[in-house]
């Protein structure tokens, strides 16, 4: 049984390498005989390169269009006030397949804030092209909003011919929102707006005192400095002369001074 198993798998090795060299030498000889290789032929022919779109300028009609849609999509599906009716106001990559219904129930792909639509102010284009604007827009909120003024980018498509062209909302994200700010920091941008405070303007009489003091300066030194090299020098020949007289030597003395001092000393 041992020996007949060995043998088994043995022919099955053999089997599947002649199989293999059998269906690469069939390859072979096919590719041989019909001059073609198994590569991808290369073709002499220009490679297909995407194109941005062609910009168009932001005129002041299409501007006009387009901030209309912002405001009635910003005081509808932004506040979540009359949702249903913004759904008329996106794409269908906005709805992202959400039918009227569940779109009215105000869960939708849109970032809510407690903007005032009127305040709706576009800060920047970033593109705008033929079909489509792509802009950053600044929201403002009410005045018992838990945020500051922020920022969104909206990027619009135009859909439709002639008369029953308009604009739609493509995508809405928040670029930067910001926090309510603070009573404190309310001042420092009120107290920054108003500018730095004026500078007291300093008095005539401090101003004079102040440059008085840089000639009597000069003048003190100008009489000091040479009365003290005076009594630099005056005290140095005092000390000199001292150091003198103390090495002088003692006059001789007198004859009868110095007969008296031999005769005194014993013989």
């Amino acid at each position: 049984m041992a020996m007949s198993r060995r043998r088994r798998r043995t022919l099955l090795v053999w089997t599947g390498a002649t199989a293999a060299l059998v269906a690469v030498s069939a390859t072979l000889v096919a590719t041989l005989r019909t001059g073609e290789t198994v590569e991808t032929p290369l073709r002499d022919e220009p490679a297909l390169v995407a194109r941005a779109p062609a910009r168009v300028p932001f005129s002041a009609m299409r501007r006009r269009a387009v901030e209309r849609v912002l405001e009635e999509f910003v005081a509808t599906a932004v506040t979540r006030r009359n949702v249903a009716h913004s759904y008329d106001l996106t794409t269908r990559a906005m709805r992202a397949g959400m039918t009227r219904r569940q779109w009215a129930k105000g869960d939708i792909p849109v970032y809510p804030f407690p903007a005032v639509p009127e305040k709706t102010e576009i800060l920047q284009v970033l593109g705008s092209y033929r079909r489509s604007v792509l802009v950053d827009v600044s929201l403002v909120p009410r005045s018992r909003a838990d945020v500051g003024a922020s920022d969104f980018t909206v990027e619009l498509r135009q859909v439709g011919r002639g008369r029953s062209r308009r604009w739609l909302v493509q995508s809405f994200t928040p670029l930067r929102v910001n926090p309510k700010p603070t009573a404190n920091a309310a001042a420092g941008g009120a107290a920054s707006e108003a500018g730095p405070p004026p500078e007291k303007p300093i008095s005539a009489s401090k101003l004079d005192e102040r440059w008085l003091l840089v000639p009597l300066s000069i003048l003190a030194l100008i009489v000091i400095a040479p009365v003290g090299l005076g009594v630099s020098e005056w005290w140095r020949a005092r000390r000199a002369e001292a150091r003198a007289a103390t090495r002088r030597e003692l006059p001789p003395l007198p004859a009868r001074t110095r007969d008296q001092t031999s005769s005194s000393r014993p013989s």
